[in-house]
């Protein structure tokens, strides 16, 4: 499940469509690496040999092919690369749904609801103590202490629970995306992949959204049209052991 690409240099494939922005020198390539062993060469075959020389066209040099580490070479550096794509988003949700994020979820929910209803008590207890209160009652000054003091209380209540809301979203999909990759390794080891880039795939339907937000959508998609064939989400999934819809 891959193909090749050949290239001097790929910008990182972190961030979506990046290898829409490869350097100009990526030629693309159906030649799939191959590793010939000296004393078990089928009799169809030739070779071994240091290098097989291709005749040049339109006046140009004969073009070399080499052998450089395992792969298809020419040129002074140039090497074709396996490629596989990844559908990292799809991946990553099931993942985060596993029992283990949604008990951690659930559990950090379940601290807020408690904390709100002890606000909601408390509130009551101020609001049936003071509420009847006139503006010249001598009683004024404290409870407008008690009250201003349960409110400053409660920002800051709110302000720690969304900052350990966004730390837990934030811990959780990095260890998913941990996971993610350990699993892409060990297919891409086991299929012969050297560069894996993440993908949406181009037939998917756009999300309606405001201009900005679909404009956005189709940047990140980094193929216009690609081989089924290099798709290995599916192989990540099954190694992650999720069922993807």
């Amino acid at each position: 499940m891959r193909t090749s690409i050949a290239c001097m240099k790929l910008p990182s494939a972190i961030v979506a469509g990046a290898c829409a922005g490869a350097v100009a020198s990526l030629l693309v390539t159906a030649l799939p690496a191959r590793t010939v062993v000296a004393d078990a060469v089928p009799a169809t075959d030739l070779g071994p040999a240091d290098r097989l020389l291709l005749s040049g066209t339109d006046g140009k040099e004969p073009l070399a092919i080499v052998n450089r580490n395992g792969a298809p070479g020419w040129g002074q550096g140039a090497r074709a690369w396996n490629i596989g794509a990844l559908h990292v988003s799809k991946i990553l949700n099931k993942v985060i749904e596993g029992e283990r994020y949604k008990a951690e979820r659930d559990a950090i929910t379940e601290e807020e609801r408690k904390g709100r209803e002890d606000f909601d008590r408390r509130f009551a207890e101020l609001r049936d103590k003071y509420g009847q209160i006139k503006p010249d009652s001598p009683e004024r000054a404290e409870a407008e202490q008690a009250i201003g003091g349960f409110r400053q209380e409660f920002e800051v209540w709110s302000r720690g629970m969304r900052e350990a809301q966004a730390k837990l979203f934030s811990e959780q999909y990095d260890r998913a995306y941990k996971d993610l990759r350990e699993a892409t390794q060990v297919v891409s080891d086991r299929q012969g992949i050297d560069l894996v880039v993440r993908f949406i795939p181009p037939a998917d339907p756009l999300e309606p959204g405001e201009p900005a937000s679909v404009f956005l959508q189709l940047q990140a998609r980094t193929f216009v049209t690609m081989p089924e064939s290099i798709d290995i989400t599916q192989d990540v999934a099954k190694e992650l052991n999720i069922t993807l819809d």
